[in-house]
């Protein structure tokens, strides 16, 4: 059984998804009562208004009139309205959301951290003696090249005398 279809009715000529079915209204209840016809029908009907409420008994009908020729028009002009604004609804989610995704894409400004912040890291990292031969500072990742034999707590080795260490916000000061 079709759960939806679409009937076209021009002259007495009853068209059920594109083909003739009846051609008067009675042999199209005859044919409705043999054949299980779709639980929700879109009903077109040219210009003449031809009554379809007996097409309502045990079926969801939604009824289109013609208004120029191959423009079809819903006989119901309040749920225009409600299309319109539920539309407007949706675009107007999509839209915060994308937005609201963008402005959390982009950062705002880079966090590096400050200078006393890293002379803290630095004594901590070295304890009583210079240990680094280089630094690189990045918003949250510092690389030392250092001459330590072994490799601080909180840090990642990358090769033997180098480390990665994040700078956390805890650290930073935040």
């Amino acid at each position: 059984m079709n759960w939806v279809g679409i009937l076209y009715i021009n002259m007495n000529c009853f068209y059920l998804n594109g083909r003739l079915i009846a051609l008067s209204p009675k042999q199209f209840h005859n044919h409705c009562c043999f054949y299980n016809i779709p639980r929700w029908i879109m009903v077109f009907i040219p210009q003449g208004n031809p009554d379809v409420s007996w097409l309502k008994n045990n079926n969801e009908v939604i009824q289109y009139q013609q208004w120029k020729p191959y423009v079809y028009v819903h006989v119901n002009k309040s749920r225009y309205a409600v299309s319109v604004v539920v539309g407007l609804i949706t675009i107007a989610l999509v839209w915060s959301v994308i937005v609201a995704n963008i402005t959390l894409a982009i950062p705002n400004e880079p966090r590096v951290p400050s200078y006393h912040t890293l002379r803290a890291f630095v004594q901590r990292f070295c304890e009583t003696s210079s240990c680094i031969n280089e630094l690189g500072i990045y918003p949250n990742v510092v690389l030392i090249r250092h001459n330590k034999t072994n490799v601080p707590s909180g840090c990642q080795k990358i090769q033997k005398g180098v480390v990665k260490c994040y700078l956390d916000s805890s650290f930073m000061g935040h």
